[in-house]
């Protein structure tokens, strides 16, 4: 029997009254993967000298549902399904977006890779589903460059990129340059970058 030892979580509630906690029993190895409570564990082993199960305790107010996410991910690699059973795609790609927030703010890097891989990877996110996924994202994200050059940014960028047959098909010229703010800054070096390269592979 492999041996590995557990902790206690206890996490102060976001909106709960009087910072009410909720406490989590897990394996040390799921809490080696988020380095603010992975410093305090650390701290704790070198000086416990009882046998008793560590407390790592965050009293940063935290959501609940988020973080049962997070160590659901963390334990079992579960993400928010995207197939072609999915009926509401705005909320399922908004839990998935979400829960890359949360893990951006508790540096767990596993996560966020998992997250944009699994949105990027789908076969089942039609270009204009993820078109409309992409506008919304940019809406409600600050118009800066900071948040087209993140993780999901960036990944937005490479579908645009792969999916330009299936604009160029679909959508007027019109259309294309009528699109504002960040998506449409992309849309704009995605197709700029494509005729750039078909210049080059003509010469």
């Amino acid at each position: 029997m492999s041996k590995q030892r557990w902790v206690w979580l206890e996490v102060t509630l976001l909106g709960a009254i009087d910072k009410a906690v909720h406490r989590y029993y897990i394996p040390e190895r799921i809490v080696s993967h988020i380095p603010f409570y992975d410093n305090q564990i650390k701290e704790k082993l070198e000086s416990n000298e009882s046998d008793d199960e560590p407390i790592i305790r965050d009293t940063t107010p935290r959501n609940l549902k988020k973080l049962s996410k997070a160590i659901r991910f963390l334990t079992s690699g579960h993400l928010t399904p995207l197939n072609t059973s999915t009926a509401d795609w705005d909320k399922a790609l908004d839990s998935l977006v979400s829960l890359w927030s949360f893990g951006l703010m508790l540096s767990i890097t596993g996560l966020c890779a998992a997250v944009i891989s699994h949105i990027e990877h789908s076969k089942a996110l039609s270009p204009r589903v993820f078109f409309t996924f992409a506008r919304r994202f940019y809406a409600k994200s600050p118009d800066n460059s900071n948040i087209k050059a993140s993780s999901i940014g960036c990944m937005i960028k490479r579908k645009l990129t792969y999916f330009i047959p299936y604009l160029e098909e679909s959508m007027t010229i019109d259309e294309l340059s009528s699109e504002g703010g960040i998506l449409g800054k992309q849309l704009i070096e995605v197709l700029l970058e494509d005729r750039d390269d078909l210049s080059k592979s003509r010469h």
